[in-house]
Parts: structure tokens; C-alpha cells; sequence
């Protein structure tokens, strides 16, 4: 039974018991009333049944990007975004004075974004690089932790994507015309 069927069946039960204690004088009266409230309360459950169907405010992707060739193996940015197309957000961090782009290692859906990205902080404190300043977003860990951290705080997460080595194509092409073959970091 979903929230406007138990409203609807509320209501005729209210009405109902109105009915018996008044007598059948008042049905006209109850109808009228009856009428009244739904017709209030009609947008107000629609608006709820609607946000159901849509995505909830919270809505988000948890993204693990990295950058071998900036920063090495193993070291992760963990973050978040609100944004409809999460990569647009990802793209971003290409204009954060790095010498090489981010790629993508891991997306995961989360229903509840802003909370789901501070609990796998908390779950990867000790790989923070930056302890002074916990908003940088950077963890030093094995691939596989920040996979099991995401799974230990969303086991049931939709994950988008999830791959350790994706290539670096920057890089992979900057190397190339410098020694004139290819050389992955």
C-alpha cells in the first residue's frame, strides 16, 4: 500500500466514524469537508509521490581519480559531486595546475552524497596525505582499500566504473615524443 492509499483510506475511515457518532444528517456536511481536505492535501501528496520518482536532493557520484604521472602510484583524490554529469566535475581538477589530467578510477551513484564522502574519509584517515588540511581530499592506499572503504560505506552502491590502471593519455603522449616510444606511468 503506498502513502496516498493509506491517506485515501484514512480519510474514509475518519469519515465513517464522523458518520456513525452524527447520524446520517451530517453525511452532506462530511462529504463537503471530506472534499475540502483532499482537494488541500492532493498537492501536497503529489509533490511527495513526485519527489519519490525524481532523485532526491542528496543525489550525487563519489569519484577516485588519480595521476600517476603528477603524483605517483597510489595516491587518490576521493570527492564528490552534485553535478548531473559527475565527469564535468572531474574535468575540473584538469585546471588544478598539475602537469598531467586526472582520469577516472572509480564513479559510484550515492543516494546521500555529502555524507557517504565523510564517511569514506573517515574510513581513510590514516592514507590522508594531508593531515594539516584535512579538506584536501588526497589518500596514499592501495587501489583496493579505497574500493573496500567505498564498499564498506555503500555495500550496495551502484559503481559506474571501477578500474586501478585506466591509461593516462597525456601522459603516455608526452612520453612518446620525448623518447620516441611509448612509456606508461
Amino acid at each position: 500500500m503506498n502513502a496516498m492509499d493509506m491517506v485515501v483510506q484514512a480519510l474514509g475511515n475518519a469519515m465513517d466514524m464522523v458518520v456513525k457518532a452524527l447520524g446520517d444528517s451530517m453525511w452532506f456536511v462530511l462529504l463537503v469537508v471530506g472534499a475540502l481536505i483532499v482537494l488541500r492535501l492532493l498537492p501536497l501528496l503529489l509533490r511527495g509521490l513526485l519527489r519519490g520518482v525524481s532523485k532526491p536532493r542528496d543525489f550525487g557520484h563519489i569519484y577516485v581519480v588519480g595521476n600517476v604521472a603528477s603524483f605517483g602510484p597510489d595516491v587518490w583524490k576521493v570527492g564528490m559531486t552534485k553535478m548531473q554529469n559527475p565527469r564535468d566535475r572531474i574535468n575540473k581538477h584538469a585546471n588544478t595546475h598539475v602537469p598531467f589530467d586526472f582520469v577516472v578510477n572509480a564513479l559510484v551513484e550515492s543516494k546521500d552524497v555529502a555524507a557517504d564522502e565523510k564517511r569514506i574519509h573517515r574510513e581513510l584517515r590514516r592514507y590522508r596525505v594531508n593531515r594539516a588540511r584535512p579538506q584536501k581530499e588526497f589518500f596514499r592506499a592501495p587501489f583496493s582499500a579505497v574500493v573496500d572503504a567505498i564498499e564498506e560505506v555503500m555495500p550496495n552502491a551502484k559503481w559506474l566504473c571501477r578500474e586501478e590502471n585506466p591509461e593516462q593519455p597525456d601522459y603516455i603522449a608526452t612520453t612518446t615524443r620525448r623518447t620516441g616510444r611509448r612509456s606508461d606511468p
